[in-house]
């Protein structure tokens, strides 16, 4: 019998320490991705040997430092950029999926290494000719290079983001499965508005196949009640999402004059960079205030500083850079407010509760996304996936309004429609 329980021991560890296709998937691609950053950077050491020696004024053009995977961890800031100027779209938004796996991960350095390939030996050829004939070619890589580095950023950010929401799906697997069937319903829907928008009868099969819950046989004309009809449930589910949302205790809301609603949301932060918090502060209420007409919508963030320190007055302190358990850390903020915190590999927020930020860059507009979750709004888009099995998983993203800054984080606006829905749901109405 001892025997016996300890193989079934023995069996219970064996099976808990082996990892789940996504992680494995992940170590492999992570793996090739050091590789593939070692090589950029000796690209780059010989091309800034090159050039010191031979050209100083184009050596003088390039970034100090090779190229190397962003670190993150506890107290290390995102740069806070400036948004792109909004574009006047002159076409109907399209709703679209965008997929993320480590195998498109895998094909971004594959994509890669062979333009390293190609620096290295055009500078390692340049040697062979006369120096006057080395400039042009000198030239080209001091004004390529950057992006290289550029693109490395991204594969860097490609696998911060896998990582992150991989394991995510795979912690809460019915979650996802839901906001599988809505991003799903995004794109059954905008099949059935090409359909009803077809002008040609081809063009209206084609479309009107991919859309369930349509009998694909009838006429044309005696399906347009039942697209109607059809689209607009869909509607209502969609965008329902959002509706019924339960706001934070901690907001203050205050609608005394009729043509102004004004919202004071405290925000404990244990970040000590007083230019990233006045930077903000700034880009939050910029955003987030609104003028429609005669009405305003006013939104104030107040800080609340809170020193690591105190939230650590009976346990250690995490050091500077450490990878925390962010969850664990968001717990030991007062429960009054709001929480703006550091410590994780791609920036995420729980609606109502914290904001943990990334080391990626983070735009203005991004940034208000963020905020609006501790509003209490969740994603306007969706975030579905497949199960790739021994690739891990395939996270999908679709946006069902392009103009709503909780639908697109880089470009969407705040409308009064979001005040609106925190006045109506909330308590303190």
């Amino acid at each position: 019998m001892k025997l016996g329980l300890a193989f079934a021991l023995a069996a219970a560890i064996a099976a808990a320490s082996v990892k789940p296709p996504y992680v494995l998937r992940g170590d492999e691609v992570e793996l090739k991705y050091k590789a593939y950053t070692r090589k950029l950077a000796h690209g780059y050491e010989v091309l800034k040997k090159y050039l010191k020696a031979q050209a100083p004024d184009l050596y003088k053009k390039l970034s100090p430092e090779p190229p190397k995977p962003v670190p993150y961890g506890y107290q290390l800031l995102p740069l806070l950029t400036r948004d792109a100027p909004f574009a006047e779209r002159r076409d109907t938004p399209r709703a679209t999926s965008t997929p993320y796996t480590w195998e498109r991960t895998a094909l971004f350095i594959d994509w890669e290494i062979p333009k390293i390939e190609e620096l290295e030996e055009q500078l390692k050829g340049a040697q062979k000719v006369a120096l006057k004939d080395r400039r042009s070619i000198y030239e080209r890589w001091t004004r390529e290079y950057p992006e290289l580095e550029n693109n490395q950023h991204l594969v860097d950010h490609h696998i911060q983001y896998n990582r992150f929401w991989q394991r995510t799906i795979a912690e809460d697997r019915p979650r996802f499965d839901r906001l599988t069937r809505l991003h799903d319903m995004v794109l059954q829907r905008q099949a059935l508005l090409d359909a009803m928008n077809s002008k040609s009868e081809p063009e209206f099969r084609r479309n009107i196949m991919q859309v369930d819950g349509i009998d694909h046989d009838k006429p044309r004309a005696m399906l347009e009640d039942d697209m109607a009809k059809l689209e607009k449930r869909m509607a209502n589910t969609i965008h329902s999402q959002n509706m019924d949302i339960t706001p934070p205790v901690f907001l203050k809301l205050d609608h005394g004059k009729p043509h102004v609603w004004k919202i004071t949301v405290p925000v404990c932060t244990d970040i000590t960079d007083s230019k990233f918090l006045a930077a903000s502060k700034e880009a939050i209420e910029r955003i987030w205030n609104v003028d429609d007409r005669e009405n305003m919508y006013k939104m104030t963030l107040v800080w609340r500083l809170t020193p690591a320190a105190a939230l650590y007055r009976h346990s250690r302190m995490p050091a500077r850079g450490a990878h925390i358990d962010v969850k664990a850390h968001a717990t030991k903020f007062p429960h009054d407010c709001a929480v703006l915190t550091t410590g994780i590999n791609s920036t995420y927020a729980i609606p109502g509760e914290y904001i943990a930020l990334g080391p990626q860059p983070i735009s203005h507009n991004v940034l208000a996304h963020e905020f609006g979750h501790l509003l209490g709004f969740i994603d306007g888009y969706f975030r579905g996936y497949r199960d790739l099995g021994a690739k891990g998983f395939e996270v999908l993203e679709v946006v069902p309004d392009p103009d709503d800054i909780m639908c697109t984080p880089g470009i969407g606006h705040v409308r009064p429609h979001h005040y609106m829905r925190l006045f109506e749901n909330s308590k303190h109405k």
